[in-house]
């Protein structure tokens, strides 16, 4: 088994949980699967979680993870659907954006989060690159988000989107922008912590 990523942190991540699981038969490489020289037809299985949404050019990607594929081998990933579907992205934008003009996040077409939330968008690329027997099913519910709703604006903060605005903006803006999002999480918090909703695609196909 072999573990590709862009990020030297995510690959050493990684690594840490493969050694907990004593796993011995995967490998990790700093690489990225868009461009990478795979051996042809070497693997019998490509997966992603939430990955496959930042390929620059996702055309050239497909075709040269289909390329490194076995015949009759499967690929699975997940991706996101629309930005509107996904609560737990959505709620704290539109929070800033009745304080403030924001951006909309770039949709199908991307690269980005929603760059392959169109799935007929998605359906003619992996046809383009060869693939078949392509299934693409919604997989919808609440997201935990975090313990409770300081945990989950901790992290919204830390989200370089966030930091630009809290640099940019008067302190005084960031503190009720701040509070205007704790206060719409309150709301959401159970004794098993912060759901919000998300809707992604589960895609998988043949090679």
């Amino acid at each position: 088994m072999l573990g590709v990523d862009i990020s030297d942190p995510m690959l050493e991540r990684a690594r840490q949980l493969a050694a907990a699981e004593e796993a011995g038969n995967v490998c990790f490489e700093l690489a990225d699967a868009a461009v990478h020289p795979f051996a042809s037809a070497r693997f019998d299985v490509a997966i992603s979680r939430f990955g496959m949404m930042f390929f620059a050019d996702p055309e050239l990607a497909f075709a040269n993870i289909r390329r490194a594929m076995r015949p009759e081998g499967r690929l699975a990933f997940v991706c996101w659907q629309s930005f509107e579907r996904n609560e737990h992205a959505a709620l704290p934008l539109r929070v800033v954006a009745a304080q403030v003009p924001v951006p909309h996040p770039a949709g199908a077409g991307g690269p980005g989060p929603y760059s392959l939330s169109n799935p007929e968008q998605v359906r003619d690329l992996l046809t383009d690159a060869g693939f078949d027997r392509i299934r693409i099913e919604p997989v919808e519910g609440p997201l935990y988000v975090g313990d409770d709703a300081d945990h989950v604006l901790a992290f919204y903060r830390a989200q370089p989107a966030a930091k630009s605005f809290m640099s940019a903006a008067p302190p005084d803006l960031v503190e009720r922008t701040l509070e205007a999002i704790r206060a719409a999480l309150v709301p959401r918090e159970t004794p098993d912590g912060v759901f919000l909703e998300s809707a992604a695609w589960l895609v998988s196909a043949l090679a």
